[in-house]
């Protein structure tokens, strides 16, 4: 089960989303490039917390920080495809 404190930081995640770039209702194929880099940039903290900032530099080695975006990426996709009706 999803905890509330994490549900809550998915939420504040999307709402500044929201806010630095409106409701978007991309292709599914535009969100899915979105998502990737959202995800490569998970992948990157998870490299660097495993070796080490000295031998995987990137730009955050915060892996809680860098799945809530990700997650937050999911839900606005799923949104968008609820209001395209797909």
């Amino acid at each position: 089960m999803i905890g509330e404190e994490t549900i809550r930081a998915i939420h504040a995640e999307a709402l500044r989303q929201d806010v630095k770039w409106g409701i978007t209702d991309h292709p599914p194929e535009w969100w899915m490039i979105i998502l990737m880099e959202e995800v490569g940039e998970l992948c990157e903290s998870v490299l660097a917390f495993h070796f080490g900032k000295d031998l995987h530099s990137t730009h955050s080695q915060d892996m809680r920080t860098e799945a809530i975006q990700a997650a937050a990426v999911l839900g606005q996709f799923i949104e968008c495809l609820k209001r395209l009706g797909i």
